[in-house]
């Protein structure tokens, strides 16, 4: 039973369906600046592609390219844990990308 893939594809969804939900009013701890938003962007939109060692690195190194120039120090500090997770099996790995999508949701990220 594959049922890693499925969850994997259903974290990725549910990241962009619940940023496509409405204000509530309610303010994050942390605003997005510009880095953390692009960095974010990069995860959602390259998740689905990580099914590999290898495109899970190349993923991680762009999201902390992007992440490291940010001032929001969750979405920093979780993308070096995307990083670490993703040269390690797809259980680690999924731990690091679940903490970093809560760091961009947790941050106001939405999909743009």
């Amino acid at each position: 039973m594959r049922t890693r893939p499925a969850a994997a594809v259903l974290a990725a969804a549910a990241l962009l369906t619940v940023s496509a939900c409405g204000d509530d009013g309610a303010r994050p701890p942390h605003r997005l600046d510009g880095p953390a938003q692009q960095a974010c962007d990069l995860f959602a939109h390259g998740y689905k592609e990580t099914g590999t060692v290898d495109a899970r690195a190349k993923l991680a190194t762009r999201v902390q390219a992007a992440a490291t120039k940010s001032a929001v120090e969750p979405v920093r500090d979780m993308a070096g844990t995307l990083v670490q997770g993703a040269q390690s099996d797809a259980q680690t790995w999924q731990m690091g990308a679940d903490a970093f999508a809560r760091a961009c949701l947790d941050a106001g990220w939405t999909a743009g």
